[in-house]
């Protein structure tokens, strides 16, 4: 009797092993495709791979090699980087909208751009990501994002705690909510903070404005390997963002 108490015991913390994975690990198949925009691989080249046509051009002296998950692009921190434009309407995010982007870099860089888009009016930026900021105010070293409203106000820094320049993978994330920015390192967040004014929304004018992988558009060169990029036109919560660093799986494409 009382093995047979300890063989149900044994079951049951199974049981809520396998439950509480399951929680924390959503299907990979729906955060993959709910609303996801583009998709580049960098699988032999630096086309998106979500079916919606937007590929890249690769600038400078940007060439594969290994990545986190099979090829990824490396960049010289001097003249490389990877564009699209004009930026597609379908990157256009509704007043109060909700925009994710998502990355693995491995670099020992600082002051270098990640992600970039350029838009809005007079074609400011209104969101990038980057490692450090010598210009604006960012912390070295770490994992920092800035948004700005389509009307063109103050850009709204969100500075990071977690060192991500030790040239080891980490994957990164920024999420813009219809109230606040949020951005994570490795699955965890690293930092949030509201919106200063309304959320006005993301619009992209034709033939003015641009993506940059691997920079601010014409400086803030990153000497490193950035992998899987990927922007979706909603909120990653953050157990989605959680799971599609444990769960990462490009092969599902």
């Amino acid at each position: 009797m009382v093995e047979l108490k300890k063989v149900f015991r044994i079951l049951l913390m199974g049981l809520v092993f396998v439950f509480s994975v399951c929680m924390e690990k959503p299907s990979f198949g729906l955060i993959k495709t709910a609303n996801l925009k583009a998709a580049w691989r960098f699988e032999g080249n630096a086309n998106d791979w979500s079916g919606g046509g937007y590929n890249l051009t690769v600038n400078g002296s940007a060439s594969l090699t290994t990545g986190k998950f099979g090829q990824a692009y490396t960049f010289n921190g001097t003249t490389d980087n990877l564009t699209y434009s004009p930026v597609a309407t379908a990157f256009n995010v509704a007043s109060g909208g909700s925009a994710s982007i998502s990355l693995w870099v491995k670099t020992s860089s600082n002051d270098a751009g990640l992600f970039y888009i350029q838009g809005g009016v007079g074609g400011i930026p209104l969101i990038y990501m980057q490692i450090g900021d010598s210009t604006a105010g960012g912390t070295a070293n770490k994992f920092n994002t800035y948004t700005r409203a389509d009307n063109g106000s103050a850009k709204i820094p969100l500075n990071g705690s977690a060192t991500v320049n030790d040239n080891a993978w980490h994957h990164l994330v920024v999420v813009l909510s219809d109230t606040t920015v949020t951005s994570y390192v490795d699955g965890a967040q690293d930092a949030t903070s509201s919106l200063s004014g309304a959320n006005n929304g993301l619009t992209f004018t034709a033939g003015s404005n641009s993506i940059y992988i691997g920079s601010i558009g014409g400086g803030h060169y990153l000497n490193g390997i950035i992998d899987e990029v990927r922007f979706y036109k909603r909120a990653l919560t953050a157990v989605e963002v959680r799971a599609l660093m444990l769960n990462y799986d490009p092969g599902e494409f």
